[in-house]
């Protein structure tokens, strides 16, 4: 029996989990995403890509304040939104580490921004994690909305994931 076909869809599908998590919490977080899409970029060495209007420049070495945090926490979650979203996904086989690798970083990189010493990163990646956890379990209906949109699209405009979501937050 050949499984490549349902080892493919189930691939596909576990990305467009891990996409639709980046892009609902990006949405709900005020970051208004451009595109999700679960085409794979070669070039940028991505299977699948949520991009947003704008991106951050921060100056190394400066001292954290409460406009850093405001900007930069909800970029933190964004990438730690696509694990999470993946894990809890129908058919997740504990696999998200290996895709998230590269959010995972991002997020520990923009987390250097803001804390100063390795007990507050700790303390700060936790907080944020389990409130990224809570945000995907509170708009899960979202996630799974974009995450069927992108398995039959392949890639969405900002526009139809703010319809997605807006569907979950209307209630």
């Amino acid at each position: 029996m050949d499984t490549r076909g349902s080892r493919r869809e189930r691939h596909r599908l576990l990305l467009a989990y891990h996409e639709a998590g980046h892009a609902v919490v990006a949405c709900v977080e005020g970051l208004r995403p451009r595109l999700a899409s679960i085409v794979t970029d070669e070039e940028a060495g991505t299977l699948g890509h949520v991009e947003w209007r704008r991106h951050l420049r921060f100056k190394r070495n400066t001292v954290p304040t409460s406009d850093s945090r405001v900007r930069l926490e909800p970029r933190i979650m964004v990438a730690f939104a696509g694990a999470i979203a993946e894990r809890k996904s129908p058919g997740s086989r504990q696999y998200y580490w290996i895709r998230a690798n590269d959010d995972l970083r991002r997020a520990d990189g923009l987390l250097t921004y803001l804390v100063s010493s390795d007990r507050q990163l700790q303390a700060l990646q936790r907080f944020l994690w389990i409130s990224t956890e809570d945000l995907i379990d509170l708009h899960w209906d979202a996630v799974e909305r974009v995450a069927d949109a992108l398995v039959v699209r392949k890639t969405l405009t900002g526009a139809e994931i703010t319809a997605l979501v807006l569907g979950d937050l209307s209630r």
